[in-house]
Order: C-alpha cells, then sequence, then structure tokens
C-alpha cells in the first residue's frame, strides 16, 4: 500500500515482497502433460513439472520484470532495450532485452518468472528481486 514506483533500486525491494505473495500454481492436466512432452522436439527426454504458474501470476510477473527493466535504465544510463529478432530459436526471440557493451543480454520477464517459480518451490522469496537487480548491475560494472 505504502510502494512508490519511483525508479530507485529501493522500490524493488518492496515490489519483490509483495509479487512473491502474489505468485500462485496451477496443476496441469494430464492432457497439459502430454501436450508438453509431444512439444519436445530436442530429442532428449525431458521430465514435465505437474505444475505451471497462473495466468494471473504470470500478468504480474510480467508486469513486474519490465519495472526492473526500468529501474535498470533508470539508474544505469549504459543500458538499453533491445529485441533480437534475427533467429526464431533465439530463447528470447522478439522480447524486450536488456543489453550493453561488454554485458550478457538478459530478459527481465524471465527473471520475474525464473523468481516466481523459485518462490513456489520455496528457493526463492521477495528478496529475489532486489538480489537480482544487485547481481545484475554488479556483472556490469565488472565487464
Amino acid at each position: 500500500e505504502k510502494w512508490e514506483a519511483d525508479d530507485s533500486s529501493d522500490s524493488l525491494e518492496g515490489l519483490g515482497a509483495w509479487f512473491a505473495k502474489q505468485v500462485e500454481k496451477r496443476d496441469y492436466s494430464l492432457e497439459e502433460i502430454e501436450y508438453i512432452k509431444q512439444s519436445n522436439k530436442s530429442g532428449i527426454e525431458i521430465e514435465v513439472t505437474p505444475w505451471g504458474l497462473t495466468d494471473k501470476t504470470k500478468s504480474f510477473a510480467l508486469f513486474v520484470g519490465m519495472y526492473l527493466g526500468c529501474v535498470v535504465l533508470h539508474n544505469n544510463p549504459l543500458f538499453h532495450w533491445e529485441k533480437f529478432l534475427t533467429s526464431k530459436k533465439f530463447e528470447n526471440y522478439g522480447q524486450p532485452i536488456l543489453t550493453s557493451v561488454g554485458f550478457v543480454p538478459i530478459n527481465p520477464v524471465m527473471v520475474t518468472h525464473t523468481m516466481a517459480y523459485g518462490v513456489i518451490s520455496g528457493i526463492k522469496d521477495g528478496s529475489t528481486l532486489r538480489k537480482s537487480y544487485d547481481y545484475l548491475i554488479s556483472r556490469r560494472m565488472r565487464g
């Protein structure tokens, strides 16, 4: 309730805590699990998690991820948004990616989706959002 979107790195703490409380999962049906297995074209057998994120959680992850990206840009002018459109095989094809010279591109929406899976699995919490930002910035400063 008292959170303010001021583009500060500190704002990620409150947002991360809120986001972690919103994260929910839903169980996949047997048909969905089979579809996921059938969609695997790699030739490598995969283990399918019997659950996924709810649509509401995915929406929140999108919004939180884009805000994370905006905080990075606001506080670190060397970064910029980029879309990679050269190969549809690239996992982030067509998505907004943060990049800078000497920096491995990162998808902030993917960061928040990963955070959500970690929250559900019990290995991540609300502090993960700020920690992700701090890690991202420390990697850039060394690069």
